[in-house]
């Protein structure tokens, strides 16, 4: 696998995940207590490198894939460090399509270190999420995975609003979903898509109109800067989650978290 070699017990790259499905064969992860058997559909995971010891058989088929933690955990998808197992217990349509991505993906190309397209990535992460849920009990069709891309759909917004070009097919595309999927899952909760956006660009606007001690820019800069396309934008975001105008957040410090209108 690789010609380092680490101490035992000597945990490298904490921050990856190494997610590895077996397509044929049986392999095996020793413990302290106990052996993990994983066979063909099955994935196994390992948080960083050298954390588990494992074997093999000698005709095992493999595909591994090794993802950043924090990549995962913006999904929604958390594995705890000593976890050996991941998804469900036998393979699901959601299986057959990862591996059909990765397959299709490295069809007749050569291993090397370079990053695959960013939408193929995007659908490999939405692959596991969906695999994920899956392990937990959840089906396809279920509400809790239209709760969960909402979630992953806020924190997507929220590290993207002040980018003014961001709409709801943005959005979308970066989640690697149809808008319609991503409306139904706002629908689900009461919300809107450009409704959210608007309104983490209004909670970031009222935040430089109170100022914190220094002179808050005029509305043009602070339009401009919150991600808004004009004045007029930023009074109606700011209105409808704080029923108050910009002028009246500047002139008295309100508009803080605790009295927002509140909007899923």
């Amino acid at each position: 696998m690789s010609p380092s070699r680490f101490l035992p017990g000597e945990i490298v790259d904490s921050e990856i995940v190494n997610l590895t499905l077996v397509l044929g064969g049986k392999t095996v992860v020793k413990h302290r207590q106990r052996d993990s058997v994983f066979l063909p559909g099955q994935i196994n995971a390992q948080v960083g490198w050298n954390r588990h010891d494992g074997t093999h058989d000698t005709d095992v088929d493999l595909i591994m894939l090794r993802l950043d933690r924090r990549s995962l955990a913006e999904r929604g998808v958390r594995i705890a460090a000593e976890a050996d197992g991941f998804g469900p217990p036998t393979a699901t349509t959601t299986t057959y399509a990862l591996s059909a991505l990765v397959k299709a993906t490295l069809h007749g190309q050569a291993l090397t270190d370079a990053r695959v397209p960013a939408a193929i990535e995007s659908a490999a992460l939405e692959l596991l999420v969906g695999l994920h849920l899956e392990g937990l009990g959840y089906e396809g069709h279920s509400s809790e995975l239209d709760y969960g891309l909402h979630a992953r759909a806020v924190a997507t917004i929220g590290a993207s609003y002040r980018d003014p070009s961001l709409t709801p097919t943005a959005v979308a595309e970066r989640l690697g979903v149809t808008v319609r999927q991503l409306q139904r899952a706002f629908e689900k909760v009461g919300g809107t898509v450009i409704r959210e956006i608007r309104h983490q660009r209004a909670g970031y606007a009222a935040l430089l109109l109170r100022g914190g001690g220094a002179a808050p820019p005029p509305l043009e800069e602070l339009a401009v800067r919150s991600g808004f396309s004009s004045v007029g934008e930023l009074r109606r975001a700011v209105r409808d989650r704080y029923d108050l105008t910009p002028s009246q957040i500047r002139l008295t410090g309100t508009g803080t978290e605790s009295s927002p209108r509140q909007v899923s």
